[in-house]
């Protein structure tokens, strides 16, 4: 999620990307997917529009698009989708069992804005880098 889900990522934010990504040993591919998540889903004061509704239908989303797309890593750019996504919904960084594979970090904008983030993007990106070099070897 970047600062306005409306905004596709420019080229300077791809290539942060890819770098990033690149340095933790994924190759990322020519035009990544980004996908959005809105709520509310319906506007209806009919359904739970609440934010514990956010939550659970956040992360069905995820669930849904890593299922759909076969992949174990998912990467959460911004505080405001860790807010929703992560199971203690503190969006802090840290996670619980059920978060083992998702990866929150800063929205690109925000590391750009301030390149001294970069060394926490590291450590976020952690987990992931010991699971595949474990696989590798």
């Amino acid at each position: 999620v970047q600062k306005n889900a409306a905004d596709a990522f420019d080229a300077q934010a791809l290539r942060l990307l890819a770098s990033t990504l690149y340095a933790q040993g994924v190759q990322m591919a020519a035009d990544p997917e980004t996908t959005f998540f809105n709520w509310p889903m319906l506007r209806s004061p009919n359904f739970d529009q609440s934010e514990v509704a956010a939550r659970h239908g956040c992360r069905a989303f995820i669930n849904g698009q890593q299922a759909r797309h076969q992949t174990k890593w998912v990467l959460l750019l911004g505080e405001l989708v860790g807010r929703y996504a992560l199971s203690n919904s503190k969006g802090d960084g840290s996670s619980s069992a059920d978060d083992s594979h998702l990866i929150l970090t800063y929205s690109l904008a925000d590391i750009i804005e301030n390149p001294a983030l970069k060394s926490d993007v590291w450590k976020h990106f952690e987990p992931m880098r010991l699971s595949l070099a474990v696989h590798q070897a």
